[in-house]
C-alpha cells in the first residue's frame, strides 16, 4: 500500500488565504442585499384597493398555512353584516377564533380577535334574550322528555354572548373587574314564567379568570359569592366554588363565610327555588366534604338547611308542587322517609298540538322503520311511495294546516326535527332532494323571528345531524344560497367547521 502524502505547511497557507477571501466576499453581498431590501419600497398588499368592509377590518391576508375550509373569515364577516345583532355577535366571536382572520399590517391575529370581541359584545346589548333561560318546574314534564322543550336555552344571549366575548377581552384584572360589572343579573320569576334568569354562564366566567395563587382566589370567590341575590345564583355559586383549584384552609374558611351569608340572604322567589333545588341538593354533599375544618361544615350545612326550609313554608307555586319533581324534593331537599311522601298528582292533558307532534313523530318512525329494513333499496317503488307520502303528510293536509295556525312554532318545529331524521337514512333521489327543500324552508319562518334562542338551537341540531349526511357538502352548499341571511352564514360557518 502506498503512504498517504501528508499536506506540506505552504499549500496549508494558500489554502487558509484562499477561504479568507471567499469569506470577506461572501459577506460584502450578504451586507449590500440587505442594503438594497432596506431601501426598497414596501410591497402593497393584495387587497389595497378593495372597498373597505363594514367591520372595518384590515386587509392583511393571513398565511397560507391557515386556510381553513369553505369561505374564507373576510367573507363570513362581511355577510353577518346583515344578521340581527344577537346572531351577529355570536357569529364574530366564532370567527375571533379562525386561524385565517384577518390581522392588521404589522400587528397579530390577537389584536383582530380583540376588535372583533368588543365589536361582539357591543352587539350583544340588543340581543333579542337578557339572560340565559333555566325551564320553570311547569314549563317542562319531568315524566317525559321533550326535544321541542329543552331545560335551558341555546345561549344567543346578551349574557352569554357578552362572557364569551370577556373571555377574550379581559387581559388585566381591572379590566376582568369592569366586564363583570357591565354583565346583566338575574331577576326574580313570577308562577307562571316558563324560562327564569339563570347567570351560569357568569359563575363561569369566574372560573374562568379566577386567580391562580390561593388567597387571590379565595378573595376572588367570596367576593363573588357575595354578590348573590337570587336563588337562581346559588346553583352556579357552588358549582364555581367546587371547580376552585388552589385553596387552602384559610380561603376555604373565607368562602364558606360567604356561601353562609348568601344561604342567609335570598328569599323569596319560589320558582327559582324550585327550579336549582335537585342540582344544589346533589352539590352540597361534595362541597361539605370538601371543607376540612368540622365546625366550619356543620355551620354550613345548617345554614343550607335553613335555607331549604324556608323556601319550602313560604307560599308556593302550583307546578312546584305537582309531578316527578315534587316527589324528588320531598326525598332529597326535604328528606322525608319514604312512606311519608304521598303519590304525586296527575299529570296533565295534552293539547291540539301535541295531538299533532305525536301525528309527525308517528308518520317520522313508520317512513324509517321502512328505510332501515334489510332489503330496502332505493331503486324500491314501495320505498320511493313510503317517502312521497311522509313528505306529503309534512308538507299537505291537515298537519301543515296546524301548523300554519300554531303562533310558537312548535308544530312547524316537529316538522323539521322528523325531517331530519328522515334525511338522515333516505337514499338519494327526487325524494331525498324535496326534502332537502322543504328543510330549507322549515329553516325561517316567523314564529323562530319570535325566539332567535330557539332558532340558534334548531340550526344547531341542523348543523349536528347534516354532518352525518354522506352528501353534506353539496347539501351545505345548497344551504349558503339560502335566501333567509341567518341561515346563509350558518351554513357558512357550517362549512369552515366552526359551528356548532
Amino acid at each position: 500500500m502506498r503512504p498517504v502524502p501528508r499536506p506540506r505547511p505552504r499549500h496549508l497557507l494558500v489554502l487558509l488565504l484562499v477561504a479568507g477571501v471567499s469569506w470577506l466576499l461572501l459577506q460584502r453581498a450578504a451586507t449590500a442585499q440587505g442594503a438594497r431590501a432596506a431601501t426598497a419600497p414596501a410591497a402593497a398588499p393584495a387587497s389595497a384597493h378593495r372597498a373597505v368592509a363594514a367591520t372595518d377590518m384590515p386587509s392583511a391576508s393571513p398565511s397560507s398555512t391557515d386556510t381553513v375550509p369553505g369561505p374564507s373569515a373576510r367573507e363570513v364577516i362581511a355577510t353577518a353584516q346583515a344578521l340581527p345583532a344577537d346572531f351577529q355577535a355570536d357569529a364574530l366571536l366564532r370567527i375571533a377564533d379562525a386561524k385565517d382572520l384577518p390581522s392588521p399590517a404589522g400587528g397579530d391575529r390577537r389584536d383582530a380577535a380583540l376588535r372583533l370581541a368588543q365589536q361582539a359584545s357591543v352587539l350583544a346589548e340588543r340581543a333579542m334574550r337578557r339572560m340565559p333561560g333555566l325551564a320553570s318546574a311547569g314549563y317542562v314534564s319531568e315524566e317525559h322528555g321533550d326535544e321541542l322543550r329543552d331545560t335551558r336555552t341555546a345561549g344567543l344571549d346578551r349574557l352569554s354572548l357578552q362572557t364569551r366575548a370577556a373571555r377574550i377581552l379581559a387581559t388585566s384584572p381591572a379590566q376582568a373587574a369592569a366586564l363583570f360589572a357591565a354583565l346583566p343579573t338575574p331577576q326574580a320569576a313570577g308562577c307562571d314564567a316558563e324560562l327564569i334568569d339563570d347567570p351560569s354562564p357568569t359563575y363561569a366566567l369566574a372560573t374562568a379568570l379566577q386567580p391562580g395563587q390561593a388567597a387571590p382566589q379565595a378573595a376572588a370567590l367570596a367576593e363573588r359569592v357575595d354578590k348573590a341575590q337570587q336563588e337562581t345564583d346559588v346553583a352556579p355559586a357552588l358549582k364555581m366554588v367546587l371547580a376552585s383549584t388552589a385553596l387552602e384552609r384559610n380561603g376555604q374558611a373565607q368562602v364558606a363565610d360567604s356561601l353562609v351569608r348568601m344561604f342567609a340572604r335570598i328569599r323569596g322567589n319560589d320558582p327559582g327555588f324550585t327550579a336549582t333545588e335537585l342540582s344544589v341538593a346533589a352539590d352540597m354533599p361534595l362541597l361539605l366534604q370538601w371543607l376540612q375544618d368540622a365546625a366550619l361544615r356543620e355551620r354550613l350545612h345548617a345554614a343550607y338547611r335553613t335555607y331549604v326550609a324556608a323556601h319550602l313554608a313560604q307560599a308556593r307555586c302550583p307546578a312546584s308542587l305537582l309531578g316527578n319533581h315534587w316527589l324528588l324534593e320531598q326525598r332529597f331537599v326535604a328528606e322525608l322517609p319514604n312512606e311519608r311522601i304521598p303519590p304525586a298528582p296527575p299529570a296533565a292533558q295534552e293539547s291540539i298540538d301535541d295531538e299533532a307532534v305525536s301525528l309527525i313523530r308517528e308518520a317520522g318512525y313508520n317512513v324509517r322503520t321502512q328505510l332501515l329494513l334489510p332489503d330496502a333499496s332505493a331503486a324500491d317503488p314501495a320505498l320511493e311511495k313510503a317517502s312521497a307520502e311522509f313528505l306529503d303528510q309534512l308538507d299537505h293536509g291537515v298537519l301543515q294546516q296546524t301548523a300554519a295556525g300554531d303562533g310558537s312554532g312548535r308544530v312547524q318545529r316537529a316538522r323539521l326535527r322528523e325531517l331530519l331524521r328522515y334525511l338522515e337514512y333516505a337514499p338519494s333521489g327526487a325524494s331525498r332532494d324535496r326534502g332537502v327543500a322543504l328543510m330549507a324552508s322549515l329553516l325561517s319562518g316567523p314564529y323562530y323571528a319570535q325566539d332567535h334562542d330557539t332558532w340558534f338551537g334548531d340550526l344547531r341540531v341542523v348543523a349536528g345531524q347534516m354532518q352525518r349526511w354522506p352528501d353534506h357538502a353539496q347539501r351545505l352548499a345548497q344551504l349558503a344560497e339560502h335566501r333567509d341571511p341567518v341561515v346563509k352564514v350558518y351554513a357558512m360557518l357550517m362549512q369552515r367547521g366552526q359551528f356548532p
